[in-house]
């Protein structure tokens, strides 16, 4: 049975992650944005009962269960989150947090990945947490739900006000990990491969290292006063940390019911309304990023259509514009209902990863990417969200990401090529959707 318990505060959600740092795997789900249709609660908590972790299948379960297994981490998370199964209509009322490397597509699909590591992270890794806080962005409400017999002196005592301490740091130059030259011969490549017909969009990407001494909370602090998102999040993993401000929804489920919400199209915004307005029509009116888009949204409905009721899968949206603090995107909505043979996480193992962040078709655009691009991605491209023990479940697409290790943070910026693609537009657009990114850690 899930409790919960209403806590009347004026504390920020950043108030309470600057309490929690310190802690055993602290998360922040944070709808830091808070559009009232899809990012409007944020989600807390720290010192999970269980985790889950793996790298190509080798899983390791610690914490009230302990084993080592051979085994896709799903379905060992899947058999440990049946044991407590609820029946409960809320979001999210406790469960599993954590995060999907795109690496995660080596064991998921059983593909081959040759690309040279730079970084090493675990392909997933979850907390199973008993008790977490909700807060409502519409009500501004925290509540906290736990399992029977659960403490949450805890998470009582996180609601105190602090003074954020200011630290002195330092920054070192951005560094790139691809020429110019580099990232023309990766697009050539792939404007080979669609004249040969082996893919018609390939997401190409390329990754900028910074070194700094700025804490893990000083950067997501800053991270959200530039880049405002509906999607994002914090999770200390110890070893490293993943610092996310990501627009985008990779898919959610609420009592069955499925929503993706892939991004296609961008384009940098003014500070002049008059020139914003003119690239939001520009943007709108583009008939390359508008069938960009159109790719992924056939992609994701027949994803969808492995674990969906055909009859039920639709575009709500082919494409609709948003804006965000330093470009607009086009955004499709697709929707479909779980079949009754199915739940979230053969949901997942068949749609992950996302179509968005690598081409159609999907398989055969993962295979480009790794043949094009010069590091492996990390978790950039993954997806960091949660699954309630009620089976609902969301998740983002970890683009805006920072992953810090030490001192060295890792992030990407990256877009679809297509034939109709510019290399100097392409090359540009990695580094407007970078900018907000990289000014976090300055």
């Amino acid at each position: 049975m899930i409790h919960s318990k209403k806590i009347q505060s004026e504390v920020t959600v950043l108030d309470i992650l600057y309490n929690i740092k310190d802690k055993n795997l602290p998360f922040l789900l944070d709808s830091a944005k808070g559009s009232y249709n899809q990012g409007n609660k944020s989600y807390i908590g720290f010192d999970p009962e269980i985790t889950i972790k793996s790298k190509d299948n080798n899983c390791e379960i610690s914490g009230l269960i302990e084993k080592k297994v051979i085994d896709n981490p799903m379905n060992q998370l899947k058999a440990i989150m049946k044991e407590y199964f609820v029946e409960d209509d809320r979001d999210f009322i406790g469960g599993a947090v954590g995060v999907l490397s795109y690496d995660f597509t080596k064991s998921n699909c059983n593909v081959i990945l040759n690309t040279e590591k730079n970084t090493e992270v675990y392909d997933f890794y979850f907390g199973i947490y008993f008790k977490i806080i909700e807060f409502d962005n519409n009500t501004k409400q925290y509540t906290i739900y736990y399992l029977d017999e659960v403490d949450i002196s805890d998470l009582e005592e996180v609601f105190e006000k602090k003074i954020h301490e200011n630290t002195t740091y330092e920054t070192m130059d951005l560094v790139k990990t691809v020429t110019k030259e580099e990232y023309a011969d990766s697009f050539n490549e792939i404007k080979d491969m669609i004249e040969r017909g082996d893919v018609y969009e390939v997401n190409l990407t390329q990754q900028f290292i910074v070194n700094t001494t700025k804490t893990k909370f000083d950067i997501y602090k800053k991270l959200r006063e530039v880049n405002k998102a509906d999607f994002m999040g914090y999770m200390d993993f110890g070893e490293y940390c993943v610092l996310s401000s990501s627009p985008e929804r990779f898919f959610n489920c609420k009592d069955g019911k499925i929503q993706a919400r892939p991004i296609k199209g961008t384009i940098k915004r003014s500070d002049d309304l008059e020139e914003d307005e003119k690239l939001k029509n520009t943007l709108l009116n583009s008939q390359k990023d508008i069938s960009e888009l159109l790719m992924i949204v056939d992609l994701m409905r027949n994803d969808l259509g492995m674990s969906c009721d055909a009859k039920t899968i639709k575009a709500i949206s082919n494409y609709s514009l948003e804006t965000y603090e330093n470009v607009h995107h086009l955004v499709a909505t697709i929707e479909g209902n779980l079949r009754k043979d199915q739940d979230v996480f053969e949901l997942i193992k068949n749609i992950f990863p996302g179509g968005s962040i690598t081409g159609a078709p999907k398989l055969a655009s993962i295979e480009a990417i790794d043949k094009v691009e010069k590091f492996n991605r990390n978790v950039y491209t993954g997806s960091l969200g949660y699954i309630s023990f009620n089976q609902n479940c969301d998740f983002n697409i970890l683009i805006r990401t920072i992953l810090k290790i030490g001192e060295h943070c890792y992030f990407s910026g990256g877009g679809a090529i297509t034939w109709d693609s510019d290399l100097d537009n392409e090359y540009e657009e990695t580094i407007q959707k970078s900018r907000k990114v990289y000014e976090a850690l300055k």
